[in-house]
């Protein structure tokens, strides 16, 4: 009797992500730690002058309306209040970064954004000074 060899191979199972290969794919390193560090320090500036703006755009709009009604610049009312608006959202998009940085550990595609948004804002600021 001659036994014939057989050409096929069993057949491979799919491997299973567990948790642990997970946590190894992703885990920070101490680059990445010091990268994510660095950008919270940075975004807490940010985040420090973004009130700053935010308050002293109030304390303007608050003295614009102390003034009398027949010498107020009804143009600069536009500019406190459209000042105050987007400092306002500037504070709460950094809030939800701060957050989003502070839970995932992907932070390439987040520079981008923020680095997008600044732009967006500078673009914004300009076309408001008419530069």
């Amino acid at each position: 009797m001659q036994s014939e060899g057989t050409s096929e191979k069993a057949p491979i199972a799919p491997m299973q992500m567990s948790q642990s290969a997970i946590e190894r794919d992703y885990a920070p390193s101490s680059g990445t730690r010091r990268i994510r560090t660095i950008l919270f320090v940075l975004l807490a500036i940010h985040m420090a002058l973004a009130w700053l703006y935010f308050l002293e755009q109030i304390v303007g709009l608050i003295q614009y309306y102390n003034v009398p009604k027949d010498i107020r610049d009804y143009n600069a009312a536009i500019s406190y209040i459209s000042n105050v608006v987007f400092g306002a959202i500037l504070i709460l998009y950094l809030a939800v970064y701060i957050f989003v940085v502070f839970k995932y550990a992907r932070i390439p595609i987040l520079i981008a954004v923020h680095v997008t948004f600044d732009n967006i804002h500078e673009a914004q600021a300009s076309i408001r000074n008419g530069r």
